[in-house]
């Protein structure tokens, strides 16, 4: 998915990812890097996924940043991706009151096909850094004191 965001592929043809208006790209990239308003950095997550990119990395985010999560627990959050007016997710690993909360709104959420994600993330917090890694994949994350900052 690296090449596929110019406006040809390597054959001269126009790519299916070529900027359009009301065209969505087929995939995205990451990581996103998060700063505060000092433009200090606070945090990045990426993932592997194509389409599916973004709402794994926004679930994380919310998770991490709103929330205040772990990083290891924004990442192990359920996944729930839309596309379109499709809903797929881990159904098995929503309560059954969120999914009668997303019903009563008109979202069946079916089963996902691949929503493993492959999600890693760290935060920087307390001095420490936060990592985290997708449980549904190999890896793993270890904090380590951060570095003293140079002036």
């Amino acid at each position: 998915a690296c090449g596929s965001f110019g406006p040809r592929d390597a054959a001269g043809r126009l790519s299916v990812n070529a900027p359009a208006p009301g065209k969505r790209p087929r995939s995205s990239m990451t990581p996103l890097i998060f700063l505060d308003g000092d433009r200090n950095f606070v945090g990045a997550a990426g993932s592997a996924g194509g389409n599916a990119i973004l709402p794994y990395v926004a679930k994380t985010l919310v998770g991490a940043i709103d929330w205040g999560l772990p990083m290891q627990d924004a990442i192990a959050l359920p996944n729930l991706v839309a596309r379109g007016t499709a809903f797929n997710g881990e159904v098995t690993r929503f309560s059954p009151e969120i999914l009668a909360a997303l019903k009563a709104k008109g979202i069946d959420l079916k089963p996902g096909q691949g929503e493993d994600s492959g999600l890693q993330g760290v935060m920087f917090r307390g001095g420490v850094f936060d990592g985290g890694y997708d449980p549904r994949r190999e890896g793993r994350a270890v904090a380590e004191p951060a570095p003293a900052r140079r002036n």
